[in-house]
């Protein structure tokens, strides 16, 4: 896929470099699993632009899914320079090879007020740079999927967007960074500094509202907490939880200790004897109420919570509401 054809940084005569002052990074709450990636994007900084002499100029890369699920987010490491309109950010179906003729999946923006620092070198642990949320595209992908991004702005020059790549290497086998000129020509050639986001289907688990109570009773006068177990099995470490993702109905762990050192309300205990560890969480009934989530009409709750590798998880139990 790949053509000998270059396409240089230099735009109407700037040089792209990087001299610019970054922005903070503004991150997803939630990315999912870092699906495919090439970190590097040391040898070239090529423009996204576009202008009476370079009209319509795009920018992008193609690659291969490998997970399957939600395609949630694509990581970059950018620049914004002046004051560029939003870039426009297209994933495309590559089934057929050419950008320029693929179908569009779904288009997001950017705001240059939303651009992270530009890093050389991305990393498999965190978000560094700019992460760009897709997942309100609902785009679901299986292993073996072709895509691609597209980067187009429409910003007069002297602003411009520009992207940090590898274009001299070809580093990732799955893809290749591509550039289509404003006279519709196109090339492939190295790759782009990138990771793609996949969030995979949630794993249904056993959970046990109030266990010991076989009617899982909760009075709407109740001003304690109410205990969930999220019970250990064969395809699921309980250890393995964050904490931190724990949700029912929306409402996160309530908390215990002082108010200096609040500490997360959840211990780690076999609660039905099946010689499995199990993880007991517990939710404050009136914050559950307040928000709307617990109502003499309830019959159920469900809670969820995401794997330290990623994995979302989901279960639900039956309540009986005491008036």
């Amino acid at each position: 896929m790949r053509s000998a054809t270059r396409f240089g940084a230099v735009v109407a005569g700037l040089t792209v470099i990087a001299s610019l002052t970054p922005m903070p990074s503004r991150a997803a709450a939630s990315t999912g699993l870092v699906d495919q990636f090439q970190l590097v994007g040391t040898e070239q900084n090529q423009a996204i632009c576009c202008s009476a002499e370079f009209p319509a100029l795009a920018r992008g890369q193609s690659f291969t899914v490998g997970v399957a699920g939600t395609l949630s987010g694509l990581e970059l490491s950018l620049f914004a320079i002046g004051n560029p309109s939003d870039l426009n950010v297209s994933v495309l179906n590559m089934f057929g090879g050419d950008p320029r003729t693929a179908p569009v999946l779904g288009t997001v923006s950017v705001s240059a007020s939303n651009v992270g620092p530009a890093v050389s070198t991305l990393t498999l642990e965190s978000v560094t740079a700019t992460y760009i949320d897709l997942a309100p595209l609902g785009i679901s992908v299986q292993p073996g999927d072709a895509l691609a991004f597209r980067l187009t702005a429409a910003s007069p020059l002297p602003s411009l967007w520009a992207i940090q790549t590898s274009i001299f290497t070809d580093r990732y086998p799955g893809g290749a960074y591509f550039a289509v000129a404003s006279d519709g020509s196109l090339a492939f050639f190295g790759d782009a500094a990138f990771k793609t986001f996949v969030q995979p289907p949630a794993l249904q688990v056993s959970i046990d509202i109030k266990p010991g109570n076989a009617f899982n009773s909760i009075a709407m006068t109740d001003e304690g907490l109410l205990p969930v177990a999220i019970l250990g099995s064969a395809n699921l470490d309980v250890t393995q939880i964050s904490p931190n993702s724990i949700a029912l109905g929306n409402v996160s762990l309530a908390t215990r200790g002082s108010s200096r050192a609040p500490k997360l309300a959840y211990a780690f205990v076999d609660v039905n004897g099946d010689a499995r560890q199990d993880l007991i969480a517990f939710f404050d009934v009136q914050t559950l109420i307040s928000i709307g989530a617990l109502g003499p009409s309830t019959t159920a709750l469900s809670l969820s919570a995401t794997l330290l590798e990623g994995t979302p998880i989901q279960g639900t139990d039956s309540v009986s509401v005491v008036h």
